[in-house]
């Protein structure tokens, strides 16, 4: 088999949820200075009227008003997602093949790392105390409050899968959940990169990678030392990286290159080879 050049879209997929951070439009996506909140709920902002009209009518608005507009403060992205897959794991939706995943939604969601005894036992308190709120969405919509503990897990499995949705610029906007991506593993020298066009999720190669290569994407900025990925990592997704830029030598020379003052200088050999790792990774 040939190697798959740089370039090549390995993965293009829309989410199976989406939520963005209030500075952009919840129908359109552009950026706002100026929005147009929701009368009611005050927690969705659109750029236009017609935006807010297609927003409810088309996408789903209608149908959360109300329940959000309950709440004692807006609720964040997270909880608006997890309250939302609750109510797909309820109706028909859970045997439905929706956007963002190739299987049912149930068997989609059942598949996804949840990693809940590996997160930190403030992250359990705060998925506790967000579970009551979504236990409290879903009644207001007609569904069936679930028992915390379920509700726990699905917020420790959106923890673990989701991905922050960027701008052409790389800027956050949200977050989404794409279950049919969430296979690909983290490495701090990745071949792959994910990338946003609107909501739909792309991942493409950024070197030639030989055949039975494995795919992986960066999880975190690759351009920072090892205790700043780390850290992230664990906290963010509850593991340790492994890869070669993460163990010795190599270790300790990329953080002398990215400006760590505990690291020893690299040789000029090195210093050559790890510029070029972190402009690929950086790509």
């Amino acid at each position: 088999a040939a190697p798959l050049p740089a370039g090549t879209l390995v993965l293009e997929c829309r989410p199976l949820l989406f939520a963005l951070n209030g500075r952009h439009c919840d129908a359109c996506l552009s950026p706002i200075s100026r929005p147009l909140r929701c009368s009611k709920c005050k927690t969705r902002m659109y750029c236009s009227r017609s935006c807010q009209a297609k927003h409810w009518t088309e996408e789903g608005h209608k149908a959360e008003c109300a329940s959000l507009a309950a709440l004692p403060q807006p609720p964040t992205p997270s909880l608006r997602m997890v309250a939302e897959l609750v109510m797909m794991l309820q109706g028909e939706d859970r045997e439905r093949v929706r956007e963002g995943t190739e299987k049912p939604v149930g068997s989609a969601v059942d598949d996804l790392v949840a990693n809940l005894d590996l997160h930190s036992a403030q992250q359990r308190v705060q998925f506790g105390e967000m579970a009551h709120l979504v236990r409290q969405i879903v009644e207001a919509r007609g569904g069936t409050a679930p028992p915390t503990e379920a509700v726990v897990q699905l917020f420790a499995k959106f923890s673990c899968n989701a991905f922050t949705v960027v701008d052409p610029e790389f800027k956050p906007i949200g977050a989404g959940l794409y279950p049919d991506a969430s296979s690909f593993n983290h490495s701090c020298v990745p071949n792959c990169v994910a990338s946003f066009r609107g909501r739909k999720l792309q991942i493409r190669t950024i070197r030639d990678v030989p055949p039975g290569t494995e795919l992986t994407i960066a999880y975190t900025d690759s351009s920072v030392c090892s205790a700043e990925r780390q850290s992230f990592l664990q906290e963010s997704y509850c593991f340790s990286c492994t890869c070669a830029l993460c163990r010795e030598p190599l270790k300790s020379h990329f953080d002398a290159l990215v400006g760590d003052p505990s690291a020893p200088p690299p040789p000029e050999p090195v210093l050559s080879l790890l510029q070029g790792l972190s402009s690929g990774a950086a790509a």
